[in-house]
């Protein structure tokens, strides 16, 4: 008897993995929001990512890793819960630096990164999460890997430009990040 080998890949639809509320730049008003992880295996989560304006930024290795089987890439995509719209979207891997003396350790970097200017500091609850998730990986550090052009807003969630010009957050100071975009943004993890 010959048994044939099937190979199928498992996918999922996108997953809520945290809730929060952001305030809009014109009417100050506070906005019910929702953090999901994509699944690059999902065509619905695809399709998604294509036709958004903001999240678009992400499709095309979205759709690269979709067809290799191996993926080291996650997908965040934060979403307005009233009006659907994308607010904010990251593409994020995980590396060992083994070579850097100062943050030596495995590290989250988040590769890219695209947010809506219609809210106000829109990556604030993006990186938090990002900085929980990495406590539960136990990372040493949450880094950049896209040229900023707003310093500013790193500075203001306690990021610090290493002397070769890397951003970086080391897991000291997680804590604080996650603890000040909480109180701002009424976080509430949900994965």
């Amino acid at each position: 008897m010959k048994i044939n080998s099937i190979k199928t890949k498992q996918t999922f639809c996108k997953t809520p993995v945290m809730k929060c509320k952001i305030k809009k730049t014109q009417s100050n008003e506070e906005s019910e929001s929702t953090l999901y992880k994509m699944d690059c295996l999902n065509k619905s989560d695809l399709d998604e990512v294509k036709y958004s304006k903001i999240a678009r930024y992400i499709y095309y290795p979205m759709l690269n890793d979709s067809e290799n089987d191996f993926h080291y890439r996650e997908y965040y995509i934060l979403k307005d819960d009233n009006t659907n719209e994308v607010i904010s979207c990251a593409q994020t891997s995980r590396h060992y630096r083994a070579d850097n003396v100062e943050y030596p350790g495995y590290t989250t970097l988040i590769e890219e990164m695209k947010n809506n200017l219609k809210y106000v500091n829109p990556e604030e609850p993006v990186f938090a999460y990002l900085a929980n998730h990495a406590i539960n990986q136990y990372d040493s550090s949450l880094s950049i890997g896209f040229y900023p052009h707003n310093t500013k807003s790193l500075k203001h969630n306690n990021f610090s430009e290493t002397k070769n010009g890397d951003w970086i957050i080391p897991e000291q100071r997680f804590l604080n990040l996650i603890d000040n975009a909480s109180k701002r943004n009424q976080i509430e993890f949900i994965i």
